[in-house]
């Protein structure tokens, strides 16, 4: 170790997650090598330390057992990479040939490894604008119970390819293709996530869904992508001088990025319109149906509408309703569907049962519907009518459009169409301005 650095270790519980567990860290006074290190004269408030709750069962990727070739590292990278491969392979039902069953079942073997190294390193990649920074890792031999067998050195995320790729090389690991690792890293700390932020500051809402919407459109222009998993909890703020410098997000999974399926200039510019908008709509709905548990309590955020419109949101449903984004395992809208409404579509088709029906129907149990499982039940007029229903249930109110830009109809025609859609015309809703006043006259007579 250097004498420009000083090592620190775990003290105290900062956060728990379903998956990893953050800590408060202080100064190790045992100088123990397998510590982790910050430069001296750092505060150690500044850092925390995150740990993996379960042990990974590390796997070699081409595995003397069964002779699996280089094809693997082939499977793997369309499975990462290419959408439909991925859909196909695992969303389709179709009988694959022997050596795609081979890959595909190694595959799901090697699918915790996979995932901790891809989110290391779209951490790493993200930090400092749009993620915290990501300082050491360490790898920890353990058995299957997570006992720890041999302590790792902590390593600079650049050389976690090497790193990773050393597993085996180690005298003391007796299985030559399988082993028990635990993961831990050191990580800049983050200010309190947003609701606690207003929860504390109360006055600074409009400015936190200003760093919001500054957040997301500067994430999608920058990488061409958008996340889907969008969690108020997981935005956190960074204080400078008392003032909100950026937000930040906490945790990012590369699973839950959907990226442009085009190379044309013009679709780009599409693609990056529509996913401000769903950025920006999956986060109000978040904070508004779920927001976070503080102190025990759910506390929930009403941010607003972040500057989009009713027209803002059924062109984006419609653009990643299509096909080429719903073979997405995780795509916008089922992702949507999942945090907002959360019911198996069968509980929409009670307004179409009789009494007796209704009564000796048996409630199916709602699971996430991935890939694009939500289209057999929901075309797109559907799914728009579900998503103004829930809006209107939890108080959400979108900007109406902008009549300069061709927007659907103005102000206050705008929300009478919408409100006489909500009333009675189910299946008639383009009709002329003069058809839709007469209506109008008759609900008022009613």
């Amino acid at each position: 170790m250097a004498t420009s650095e000083l090592r620190v270790t775990k003290l105290t519980p900062l956060g728990k997650g379903s998956y990893k567990n953050a800590f408060i860290i202080v100064r190790d006074i045992t100088n123990a090598p397998h510590n982790f290190t910050i430069p001296a004269g750092s505060d150690v408030a500044n850092f925390c330390l995150v740990e993996y709750v379960d042990a990974i069962n590390w796997r070699k990727e081409s595995n003397p057992i069964t002779y699996v070739d280089e094809s693997f590292k082939q499977f793997r990278t369309e499975m990462e990479n290419n959408p439909q491969f991925k859909y196909d392979i695992e969303e389709k039902g179709i009988s694959l040939p022997y050596k795609l069953q081979l890959n595909k079942s190694l595959y799901s073997l090697h699918k915790d490894q996979i995932n901790c190294i891809a989110e290391l390193k779209k951490m790493h990649e993200l930090a400092p604008r749009f993620a915290p920074v990501l300082h050491q890792i360490r790898i920890d031999i353990v058995n299957s119970h997570g006992t720890v067998i041999m302590r790792g050195t902590p390593f600079p995320p650049e050389e976690m390819d090497l790193n990773f790729a050393e597993i085996f090389i180690s005298a003391d690991v007796k299985i030559p293709s399988s082993v028990y690792v635990k993961v831990s890293y050191l990580i800049e700390r983050c200010g309190n996530n947003v609701i606690k932020h207003i929860m504390e500051n109360p006055d600074e809402k409009n400015a936190v869904a200003q760093k919001i919407i500054e957040f997301v459109d500067s994430y999608v222009d920058t990488h061409i992508e958008l996340l889907n998993d969008i969690k108020s909890e997981n935005f956190c703020t960074q204080i400078v001088d008392g003032k909100i410098e950026l937000i930040r997000m906490l945790d990012v999974d590369p699973k839950y990025c959907v990226k442009c399926d085009s190379r044309d200039p013009a679709k780009i510019e599409e693609f990056k319109r529509h996913a401000k908008v769903f950025m920006k709509y999956a986060f109000i709905i978040h904070s508004i149906r779920w927001g976070d548990r503080i102190d025990g309590r759910h506390k929930t955020i009403d941010f607003g509408n972040l500057d989009i419109t009713q027209d803002d949101l059924d062109a984006m449903l419609t653009f990643f309703y299509r096909p080429e984004y719903m073979i997405h395992e995780y795509n916008p809208i089922n992702m949507l569907y999942h945090y907002f409404i959360q019911l198996h579509p069968s509980e929409f088709k009670l307004d179409y049962l009789t009494e007796y029906e209704k009564m000796h129907l048996v409630p199916e149990h709602y699971e996430f519907l991935s890939y694009d499982r939500l289209k057999k039940h929901f075309n797109s007029k559907n799914l728009f009518k579900l998503f103004k229903k829930h809006n209107k249930k939890y108080g959400i109110t979108l900007m109406e459009p902008n009549m300069e830009e061709g927007g659907g109809g103005g102000g206050g025609g705008g929300g009478g169409g919408e409100e006489i859609e909500k009333k009675g015309g189910r299946k008639k809703q383009r009709k002329s301005k003069k058809r839709v006043n007469k209506k109008r006259k008759r609900t008022r007579k009613n």
